[in-house]
């Protein structure tokens, strides 16, 4: 995860975040204990607003989903 070129973040189902790799760090400008203590709808408040509620009921009804 480290390694990856890729941001990548861990979350649970309420969307607060568990685990952050470096490169979500540097290209939101968060510490890695800042991240930590934030969920998605802090850092991507449009989150709440657009379509991407579809997306969280397809995650909190089981389905994987990468993006």
């Amino acid at each position: 995860m480290e390694q990856a070129a890729d941001t990548i973040f861990l979350h649970d189902e309420t969307g607060w975040i568990l685990d952050v790799n470096r490169k979500a760090c540097q290209s939101l400008g968060y510490s890695r204990e800042e991240l930590l203590s934030k969920s998605i709808a802090d850092i991507d408040p449009e989150s709440i607003r657009t379509g991407k509620n579809e997306l969280w009921g397809k995650i909190l009804g089981g389905e994987s989903f990468t993006f």
